[in-house]
């Protein structure tokens, strides 16, 4: 197959960890890809731990982005709370603040203003 780099679709791999001995179909398939000239991208949910590795490992050219939440956690965990900051007025029905009930007597259960969400 022989396309101009512009039609060349890329092919991405999502594994659990890569490189990892027990994936040797993967690896032989990447490499074939590769002998092919397809673009390839793999994706390791995982960092490898010093595991020992397939030989056939260091012909393999493709980029890997390892997706590792120890690797990347502050920075998911900073979006998410951006996220979760940006829908809150959208996923909670507008209530009562807490010092709007307080100024409402009918509202104080034995002096105490009690939160009340719907």
């Amino acid at each position: 197959m022989h396309l101009p780099p512009e039609q060349k679709p890329t092919i991405g791999y999502v594994v659990s960890t890569w490189p990892r001995l027990s994936q040797t179909f993967v690896l032989n398939e990447i490499l074939a890809l590769e002998r092919r000239e397809l673009p390839v991208r793999i994706f390791s949910i995982k960092d490898p731990r010093g595991e020992p590795v397939h030989a056939k490992l260091a012909k393999v050219r493709a980029p890997v982005a390892y997706l590792s939440f120890r690797r990347h956690g502050r920075p998911i965990l900073l979006a998410n709370l951006r996220i979760a900051r940006d829908l809150w007025p959208i996923l909670l029905p507008p209530s009562e603040t807490a010092a709007e009930l307080k100024d409402d007597p009918e509202d104080r259960e034995g002096g105490r203003v009690e939160p009340c969400l719907n």
